[in-house]
């Protein structure tokens, strides 16, 4: 599950960074790399929210920006789901409520393998619409690109 996870994670970041343009100077990853998972997810719905006044109005771009914004608002809450899912079973911390009571974990090996591949699945979903955000020139088509 922690695999998963983590890959999740990263394709949060890496569309933060995408959305950002290009980073060859390497200055996404020390703004992002301290955020807890919570924080990156409310950063990208605000850069998905802003690409609104970023990109070249059209009939094709807009309805390409509605769907893009529509898909990653979407994935972006089944990501905070899927997180809170994991934070009930990896940060299990007794000792903070005074008594060590023995570790009891309601949900079945099947279930979180389900719930990993769950957190694999946004994770692939999130990292393959940040790469179609941006064509080769960086203008924002939000993966029409790929549609022709």
């Amino acid at each position: 599950m922690t695999v998963k996870f983590n890959w999740m994670e990263h394709a949060l970041e890496v569309m933060i960074e995408l959305i950002l343009g290009t980073d060859e100077a390497g200055l996404v990853s020390p703004l992002v790399d301290w955020m807890r998972f919570g924080t990156k997810a409310d950063v990208l719905k605000e850069l998905v929210e802003a690409l609104s006044e970023h990109y070249v109005p059209t009939e094709e771009n807009d309805k390409a920006y509605q769907h893009f914004v529509s898909a990653v608002k979407k994935l972006i809450s089944q990501a905070r789901q899927l997180n809170t899912f994991r934070n009930s079973i990896v940060h299990w911390r007794p000792f903070l409520r005074g008594s060590m009571p023995r570790a009891r974990i309601d949900v079945s090996a099947k279930a979180i393998g389900e719930k990993a591949d769950e957190m694999e699945s946004v994770g692939n979903e999130l990292f393959s619409r940040a790469v179609g955000v941006r064509q080769g020139d960086n203008a924002l088509t939000f993966g029409r690109q790929f549609k022709q």
